[in-house]
Order: C-alpha cells, then structure tokens, then sequence
C-alpha cells in the first residue's frame, strides 16, 4: 500500500493545512492538519494497530522522534495535535466532513501482507510552521529514510 499526502497551502488566518490523500495512486479524501504538528515532508513508513483512544485499527505513521501518528475522524485543526485527519468532504478550507479513517484501515487489512507499505508527504507551497523546526524534522527524515534502504 503506497499513500501520498499532497499538501495545499496553510489557509491564511488558521492552522488548517489543507490536503489531498490518494491511496496506489487513486484519490482516496481530504486531509486536514494543524501547522503546529504536521508531519515532515519525506516518505515513511505506515503501519496498522488498535488505537487505545478509539479502541479499533487505524493506519499509523512511523516517524523517528514522534509517536501514535494516525490517521482519524475529525473536521477542523483543533482536533488534531500531530495526527492527520481524512474524511470524505470539504465543505469549506478549513474544515473536512465525513471520517473515512476506518475506510483506511480496511484497505490497509486487505493489502498483501508482504507488500511494502509507506506514506510520501509533499508541500505544494510553503507551510507557515517556522522554518527551523522543518529543517531539522528534514534532515531527520533523510538520515532515517537513508538508513532503512540499506
């Protein structure tokens, strides 16, 4: 299972960072983020287990330096404080409708078990998030990614 997080620009005067998750290559729904948290752009790896806080499977983000990443159900910025939240809709910028977290899930379970299974992040535009934090959380990410291929 390939995801990628294609993310649109932070909507100005919120934390909402808008973006679009597409699953082996197909749309799959909208992300939302708050800029205090995201994840660094780069590819990582992704994972399924029981949520203690929801109690079912979610799909995980393996981020070296943070933990208990996933993605869930929620519909502004503030739900969230490192998570990605997906859903079906977008009813306006900042704001996203319609869970589809255990839609996720499901597609993760029925994946062949041996298949490789990540998460590609990129920015479309600049992320308002204080570019110190991005540059270290970059470097981070290469030596991690470079790392694991060998």
């Amino acid at each position: 299972m390939r995801l990628e997080l294609v993310r649109d620009a932070q909507v100005e005067g919120s934390k909402a960072v808008p973006g679009r998750l597409y699953v082996d290559g197909d749309f799959f729904g909208y992300t939302l983020e708050n800029s205090d948290y995201i994840v660094a752009p780069g590819s990582w790896p992704i994972f399924s287990q029981v949520s203690p806080s929801f109690g079912k499977s979610k799909v995980y983000i393996e981020v070296p330096g943070r933990s208990g990443i996933m993605f869930h159900g929620g519909n502004v910025p503030e739900q969230t404080r490192g998570c990605i939240l997906i859903a079906s809709s977008r009813p306006t910028p900042d704001t996203i409708s319609g869970d589809k977290s255990d839609a996720l899930a499901a597609r993760f379970a029925a994946d062949a078990p041996d298949a490789d299974k990540f998460i590609k992040i990129t920015n479309q535009q600049k992320i308002n998030t204080g570019g110190a934090f991005l540059l270290l959380a970059g470097i981070v990410a290469a030596v991690y990614y470079l790392s694991r291929k060998r």
